[in-house]
């Protein structure tokens, strides 16, 4: 070992007290370089003010923190300057997709008229339907029918952004079937249900297959329903639903 590391015994403090006051003067030196401030000395002294420089310091940081903190979260909270939030439904008049409609690629986008307002439908976004999501390109080209507003009689309910030069982007979209033309809804009581060929009965004799309105599902793949017996094609169809829409 080397002698010069050891210290004379009567050089050492000779008690614990001893100690801690040389620690205590050496940490309120090192403090009167940094603050500026020179506090008393003892033991008890320094430890007391060495708490109040370091709550002092806690709570400075923690003012920074609040503040600097909030101000960049409402920051990124702000909403686009000109940017209003807009919900649109209504009756579907017009669907457009985007041109030249690619044979093979299903996220393109287009518009959807609602009333006399177009939505845009940006690129990717999913349409809600009832039982399916699709994207704007597979709702048209999957459709089976022309497409006619007088066909449709469907209703879209749009939350979108309107932007300051008037043009209106979707951001979510629902379509659903809407209020249908006189004689082709049908209300009323179900008074009779065969299980045996999938139809039931609306205002008919109670408890008996007669009278009434026989109404089937619109069940193309028979998988909620029976697809045979009374009311289906005399031909030999598959099922008895003739729109696979």
């Amino acid at each position: 070992m080397n002698p010069t590391h050891i210290q004379n015994s009567t050089e050492a403090p000779e008690t614990h007290g001893e100690t801690l006051a040389v620690k205590g003067r050496r940490i309120m030196t090192n403090a009167t370089k940094l603050f500026g401030v020179r506090t008393p000395s003892g033991c008890g002294a320094t430890r007391r003010d060495t708490r109040k420089w370091g709550l002092a310091l806690f709570v400075a940081a923690l003012v920074a923190l609040l503040t600097f903190g909030w101000g960049a979260s409402a920051a990124q909270a702000q909403k686009t300057p000109g940017v209003t939030q807009v919900t649109v439904t209504g009756t579907i008049t017009l669907i457009t997709t985007d041109a030249p409609l690619s044979p093979t690629d299903i996220y393109q986008g287009g518009t959807i008229t609602v009333g006399t307002q177009q939505v845009i439908i940006p690129r990717n976004l999913l349409l809600e339907l009832p039982a399916n999501r699709l994207t704007l390109w597979q709702f048209a080209r999957l459709s089976h029918v022309s497409g006619f507003p007088a066909e449709g009689h469907a209703i879209a309910a749009i939350a979108a952004n309107r932007l300051p030069d008037g043009r209106v982007i979707a951001g979510w979209v629902n379509v659903l079937k809407g209020t249908s033309p006189l004689g082709d809804s049908l209300t009323g009581k179900v008074t009779f249900i065969n299980t045996t060929q999938g139809y039931f009965r609306i205002e008919g004799t109670p408890g008996s297959d007669t009278g009434g309105v026989m109404v089937r599902l619109n069940d193309p793949g028979a998988v909620h329903s029976i697809q045979s017996g009374l009311g289906c094609s005399p031909l030999g169809g598959t099922n008895c639903s003739p729109d696979d829409r």
